[in-house]
């Protein structure tokens, strides 16, 4: 049993509230259960989240905060590079693939998440709240890299819809729709990977950002 003086009872508590979220949706899912699958009491559980509500945000934080330190440990290198050697840089497998993976192992998380949010009876929603992260980090990155966004809502709109939108799609239903047209999963992964990151360098790197 695990008690409140232990510094890991807290991510013992997410980490378990991972596994029954993955088997049993949000919605099916109980506090009871996942006191029970970390083995602590539901006192110490609430001690440290108010609800199951505070527990699914928590996550979302920390998958978040992975996203960026993976990005950062990918672009550590980069040093004061230009604004194209930038772009010519991240839009290579050495960049995406390490990113398009930790999306692919988080697959249920983010299935959690984007399926709460398409519920829309959320008074702060979740998935939102993980745009609104993953936003200002690519803001800060832009900065990083000397340059500027030409225009805001262009950029947020096409981050949104021709990034974020499309892996987390294709995360859901790659495997299936390679089953679906008979084409091995490989292929088609391989020509996802091919035409996003044709998108980031055509479009990204001549439209949306320029020079300070």
């Amino acid at each position: 049993m695990v008690d409140r003086n232990s510094k890991n009872s807290k991510q013992v508590i997410l980490d378990a509230a991972t596994q029954v979220f993955a088997e049993k949706g949000f919605d099916g899912s109980r506090v009871d259960e996942i006191a029970r699958r970390a083995g602590v009491n539901k006192a110490l559980l609430y001690y440290y989240f108010e609800s199951k509500d505070k527990i699914l945000e928590e996550l979302m934080v920390g998958l978040v905060e992975e996203m960026v330190e993976l990005k950062d440990q990918l672009t550590k290198d980069l040093g004061d590079t230009s604004l194209e050697e930038y772009f010519d840089n991240i839009q290579t497998h050495a960049f995406i693939d390490p990113v398009f993976q930790f999306v692919k192992e988080r697959k249920h998380m983010l299935q959690i998440i984007t399926s709460e949010a398409l519920k829309g009876s959320r008074d702060n929603d979740v998935f939102f709240q993980m745009i609104d992260l993953l936003m200002e980090d690519g803001m800060r990155r832009v900065k990083q890299m000397k340059g500027q966004v030409r225009d805001y809502e262009e950029f947020i709109t096409t981050a949104f819809f021709f990034s974020l939108i499309p892996m987390l799609n294709f995360v859901n239903f790659g495997e299936k729709w390679a089953g679906h047209v008979n084409i091995d999963y490989q292929v088609v992964e391989a020509k996802f990977l091919q035409f996003f990151m044709k998108f980031y360098r055509d479009y990204f790197k001549y439209e949306v950002i320029k020079p300070e």
